[in-house]
């Protein structure tokens, strides 16, 4: 089974996906029905690098603080992110996304609430990924009325944290965060309750564009030892609900298939070095999403 991906520039991206997960089949419907215009085009791309874009969405989401707390008083604590480590105030900012959404009574300010989110974490990513090598692009549906199913625990065992260039993954679609989000943030703020494993899927997907620094084991035995100490930092299994090495956890996240290629206008591009990788990435920057399609007779 291939997904085929169109931009403007006439680039094409083609991947082929594991059949073997058991999610596949309703999520290759699913994304072979949804319609480009329902994409969130907040954080569609991610590590952009655009100061202009940064500065503006800095600004709007202090205004979405003002038009939440003029609506419902000290909602949200407005913190200046003129600061040295901006990912902790970003951690303690999020935190009042799930507070506003699941109250019942509040359903009328969700809009501005989910614009709030959303601008949380693509700002997350902005300042994140300041390597130019590290880039992603959200295919978000989750607010597009697009179906959901509920992910089957014989699929648990694909979640992982490892990811490399070309990955296609499932989006996360809960509110909350789930344990690799918790990690890569360092976040120590969020409530336990705000604690969500994925355990539903949609259409929406993530691309990754990235240096694979896991293919060095020293990375990623250094990985695995900070993951290992901040979930004992983090409440171990009394803030998880699960040992770390229960599958049930769902750290990371399920990959659903494997770049095979890339072209521009016919002509395949290499995606074996760090060069070829930020070509890659400012190609996918400067073009639009056009079409999506899956076929699975390939």
């Amino acid at each position: 089974m291939i997904l085929q991906i169109n931009f403007t520039g006439r680039i094409k991206l083609f991947y082929r996906i594991n059949t073997e997960i058991l999610a596949v089949e309703n999520w290759a419907k699913l994304i072979d029905s949804v319609k480009v215009k329902d994409l969130c085009d907040i954080n569609h791309k991610s590590a952009t690098g655009n100061k202009p874009l940064v500065d503006q969405r800095i600004n709007r989401l202090y205004e979405l603080a003002d038009i939440l707390n003029k609506a419902i008083p000290n909602s949200i604590i407005r913190e200046s992110l003129d600061v040295d480590n901006r990912q902790e105030v970003l951690n303690r900012m999020h935190v009042h996304f799930p507070n506003i959404h699941n109250d019942p009574k509040l359903q009328k300010f969700d809009s501005a609430a989910t614009e709030y989110n959303d601008i949380i974490h693509w700002l997350e990513n902005e300042f994140r990924c300041k390597d130019s090598s590290r880039f992603k692009i959200f295919l978000d549906f989750n607010k597009s009325g697009y179906s959901f199913y509920d992910i089957n625990p014989s699929d648990y065992k694909w979640f992982t944290p490892f990811i490399r260039f070309g990955d296609l993954s499932l989006h996360y679609t809960h509110v909350g965060r789930h344990a690799r989000e918790l990690f890569s943030a360092r976040d120590l703020t969020c409530p336990k309750d705000q604690f969500v494993p994925q355990s539903t899927y949609s259409a929406s997907c993530v691309l990754w564009f990235m240096n694979n620094v896991f293919d060095d084991p020293n990375f990623k035995n250094q990985y695995i030892l900070d993951w290992k100490q901040f979930y004992k930092d983090r409440g171990d299994k009394r803030f998880f609900g699960y040992a770390i090495d229960d599958p049930n956890l769902r750290f990371g996240y399920i990959k659903l298939g494997q770049l095979e290629k890339i072209t521009v206008d016919r002509k395949e591009l290499e995606f074996d070095n760090l060069d070829n990788i930020n070509t890659i990435r400012q190609h996918l920057l400067n073009e639009n999403l056009t079409k999506i399609k899956i076929d699975s007779k390939i």
